[in-house]
């Protein structure tokens, strides 16, 4: 009877072994089996995309052609039409006169001739525009003092007219006595209430020559001294003083240091005695020339003198 239990319950476990092998067998054939339904729709899936791929393709070129056609056929009606209107004119070119084309070539000869002188006149306007930007001062001055010298002052001998008119003095004497002309002319009253515009402007360049050819009369002759002096009594600073100075040295020269030569000789018998026979020996004829500058000198230190003295007077 043992015997028979224990060869049933081998029998058994070994039947549930292989129950357990075969369920392992099923649950591995249906992961297969899933996995494979699993490509087979990403297949299908593909299938159907490329198939609505390829039929949708056909379509689109047919209307893309259908398109084109029309776009053809406008375009060749187009110039079916163009061609049509050029036919027409052309006749009508042909039997133009010749009169009519000369006065086209005419026209266009004008028109031209027309735009290069516009262009010229631009190009000189441009010019014009530049050359007014490049006036300096002093080339304005010259212009104001050129006007004033047409202008005159009436006719008057002391005026613009009569400065740049006389023939005695420099052009650099003319400009720089109108300078001071044209500033008692500015300082005048009496051209105020007419309502003459003066036109004057300070300049040290033509300050200083006055103040150095003041004395001068070959630069400032007598007639003009009066308005030289009446413009330098207005100086300030340093140069009134420095006036003042050379006025004084004129008026008061530095007395001039002895020299050896001038000294008492030590022999005065010697001396005398040598002289008197350098007089024996040579007659000293007077000098016309020499006598003539010492005169023309003596009359110039004198007028520079004057001059001095007038123009401490107003400077007081």
């Amino acid at each position: 009877m043992s015997k028979d239990k224990s060869s049933e319950h081998d029998a058994s476990s070994s039947s549930t072994k292989d129950l357990e092998k075969l369920e392992k067998k099923l649950k591995k054939a249906e992961e297969k089996m899933k996995k494979a339904e699993e490509k087979m729709r990403l297949a299908k899936e593909e299938y159907e995309r490329a198939q609505a791929q390829t039929q949708a393709q056909p379509q689109v070129d047919v209307e893309m052609g259908a398109e084109s056609s029309d776009k053809k056929a406008k375009k060749e009606k187009k110039d079916k039409k163009r061609k049509r209107e050029i036919e027409q004119e052309e006749p009508n070119q042909v039997e133009e006169p010749e009169s009519k084309v000369d006065d086209i070539v005419a026209d266009e000869a004008t028109v031209s001739s027309e735009v290069r002188e516009d262009g010229n006149a631009a190009k000189k306007s441009k010019k014009e525009k530049k050359d007014k930007k490049k006036k300096t001062k002093l080339e304005k001055a010259l212009e104001s003092e050129a006007a004033a010298e047409k202008q005159g002052n009436g006719g008057e001998e002391d005026g613009a007219k009569g400065i740049f008119s006389d023939s005695s003095l420099s052009d650099q004497a003319k400009k720089n006595i109108y300078y001071a002309q044209l500033y008692s002319t500015s300082r005048s009253t009496t051209e105020q209430e007419k309502g003459e515009e003066v036109n004057w402007k300070f300049s040290k360049a033509k300050q200083n020559w006055l103040i150095r050819n003041v004395f001068s009369s070959d630069e400032v002759p007598d007639r003009y001294v009066d308005l030289v002096l009446q413009y330098l009594k207005t100086v300030q600073g340093l140069s009134k003083t420095n006036l003042i100075e050379s006025a004084n040295k004129l008026i008061s020269p530095p007395t001039p240091t002895p020299t050896p030569d001038s000294a008492e000789p030590l022999n005065q018998e010697t001396t005398q005695e040598s002289e008197d026979t350098e007089q024996a020996e040579q007659t000293v004829l007077p000098d016309p020339a020499k006598e003539q500058q010492a005169k023309e000198e003596k009359q110039k230190a004198e007028k520079q003198k004057e001059r001095a003295e007038r123009l401490l007077a107003v400077m007081q």
